[in-house]
Parts: C-alpha cells; structure tokens; sequence
C-alpha cells in the first residue's frame, strides 16, 4: 500500500517562488506505476513538476516529486528537453445559438406582445420580461406570440397587437466557441490509455494554463487518441469550451 512519507508534504518558499515536495513509499511496482502517472510538466496546484525521482530506500521504493511555481503562484515552464513536455493548439469558430441563450435575452426582442380585446394598457414588465411565461392572471389579459396568427381570440374576437418586436426576425445569435487541442508524452502505453481514460468525455481542465473559461464556461474532452512516436509514447487531447453556464454536470462527469 503506497503511503506518504512521515515529513511530507513540504512547501518552501523564496522571494523567487515556492517548491512543493512530496514523498510517497510502497512497494516496487506500486511506486513505479505511481511515477508513470505524473510525468514531467504536470502541472497542479502547487506549479509545475520539475523533479520525478524513485529510489529504493530500506526495501521499499519511494517516489518523490517536486512542484515549482513562481512567486505569483503561476507554474514555471519546463525546458524543451524536458521529457512530458506538452503542447497545445486553440481554434477557434462560431456557433448559432438560438437568441434565447444571450444572456441579456429579453422576451420583446422577437416575440409581439398580444393583448385581449378590451385591455390597451402597455405593462411595465413589457420590456423587462426575460421569459414568455405568464401568470394565470396576466394570460387572460395579455400573450406572447412569435407571429400574429398565433394570437389566440376572445368569442369572435382576436385579440390585439399591443407591442411589435423589437429585433424582428432575429431568432439566432452568433456565439464563440473554442477547441483545444493538446499533445503529452507519457513513459508507457498504461500511462496513456489510463490518461486518456480520466478526461475522455468528461468535464475537465486542460493541461495548459493561462486559457481563461469566464461566464462558468467549462471544458470537455470529446476525443482522444495515443499513438507511438517511436522514442514515446504520445496522447492527444481535444477539448471544447460550453456555453455560459457550463457543460450539464447531470450529464457529464467531473
């Protein structure tokens, strides 16, 4: 059973940033497939990971890894040599969202408002109103409607246009979305496929640091794949940004 070791973890810190260092202990095989699944570059948050050493130590085997961030908090880059050294590429296109998700949506903009026959006076809420759903009360005075033809009708009488839109006939607005691409190197094959099986269709955050999701936006992994390079093992990862609010977390694992 892999343990961390009395001491551990440790956090020291200097004028040019800190240093986490832990130390886990076990058993020979537990240790090594421990290493494989924090390969150089990881980044966390405690920074980057810049040492990844296993030893035998009074017949176990510890592993210990160190985490360097600079004195804002933000991990420091490994060198290209570095091996698990990451890339990425970000892409980006547009989405047509029906206008109903903007978040400043207001039922006005592409819906009239309809009034009974006998009713004339404008609502206060008329250019408020962010849903076109009603009160019992205030339906039997006053409807939503896409076109006029859906106005409903009181006897023989229909009832009235009260409020035109005030965006007519815009139904969709144009939304950015990202993907992102990322590339690692990984020691092993099991370290791969058992990456790739962590963030495959989940609700995860890439690897790369600095890409801001503001608005509660979130990312999801929607493809995966590992292939061999001949000197590595090599997984790649694609990422794509929701819409605000996030990807549905009832349907999608964190």
């Amino acid at each position: 059973m892999i343990q961390i070791k009395f001491g551990y973890p440790m956090l020291e810190r200097s004028q040019n940033g800190s240093v986490y260092s832990i130390v886990y202990y076990g058993g020979r095989d537990e240790i090594a497939d421990l290493q494989s699944e924090h390969p150089i570059g990881e980044f966390s948050d405690f920074g980057i990971l810049v040492s990844n050493a296993m030893k035998p130590v009074d017949g176990f085997h510890e592993l210990e890894l160190k985490y360097q961030a600079n004195s804002d908090g933000s991990g420091i880059e490994p060198p290209d040599t570095a091996y698990g050294k990451r890339s990425a590429t970000l892409s980006g296109s547009i989405l047509s969202l029906p206008i109903e998700k903007c978040v400043n949506y207001r039922a006005c903009w592409n819906h009239y408002l309809m009034a009974a026959p006998n009713v004339n006076d404008l609502p206060s809420w008329w250019a408020s109103a962010k849903t076109i759903v009603l009160s019992s009360d205030l339906s039997q005075k006053y409807q939503w409607c896409k076109n006029i033809s859906e106005a409903p009708a009181t006897g023989k009488l229909r009832w009235h246009v009260l409020k035109e839109p005030v965006k007519p006939g815009v139904e969709t607005i144009d939304y950015p979305t990202f993907t992102m691409t990322e590339s690692a190197r990984y020691q092993s094959f099991k370290a791969a496929v058992d990456m790739v099986g962590k963030r495959m269709n989940m609700i995860v955050t890439p690897f790369t640091s600095g890409v801001d999701a503001s608005g509660g936006r979130t990312w999801k992994c929607d493809s995966a794949s590992v292939q061999y390079t001949g000197k590595y093992w090599l997984a790649s990862f694609s990422y794509t940004l929701s819409g605000p609010g996030g990807w549905d977390t009832d349907l999608y694992s964190e």
